[in-house]
């Protein structure tokens, strides 16, 4: 009889379950029970996506650091300021080049929260 193991991730993660959120790894998990705990639970946004030319890179967090409506030719216009963060173990070449790019073409800054 032969049996067949799966194969398991190629960095070892682990998938866990919180708040009703999946993430791909206990770190991820971690960072987002800290980042509620500081932020409030509702100022958290997961796995965001943003284009990056003909593809797209997914973010884990955003988090909302202001909100609010500003007057503006005597229209209101509403907005949310916020900042990126990604939950790194370990940090690829491939992953550094994306977030680079992000940098470069939209001005987007990632924050790397690493274990």
């Amino acid at each position: 009889m032969r049996t067949t193991r799966r194969k398991g991730s190629k960095f070892h993660n682990v998938r866990t379950v919180v708040d009703g959120h999946t993430f791909d790894s206990k770190l991820e998990a971690k960072v987002y029970k800290d980042l509620c705990t500081i932020h409030g639970r509702n100022n958290i946004v997961t796995q965001i996506s943003i284009p990056l030319g003909k593809k797209r890179i997914r973010v884990d967090f955003g988090i909302i650091l202001d909100r609010g409506v500003r007057l503006a030719g005597g229209i209101e216009h509403p907005y949310i300021m916020m900042e990126f963060a990604d939950a790194k173990g370990y940090e690829t070449a491939v992953s550094k080049a994306k977030l680079n790019h992000l940098e470069d073409r939209h001005g987007i800054k990632v924050r790397l929260i690493r274990s």
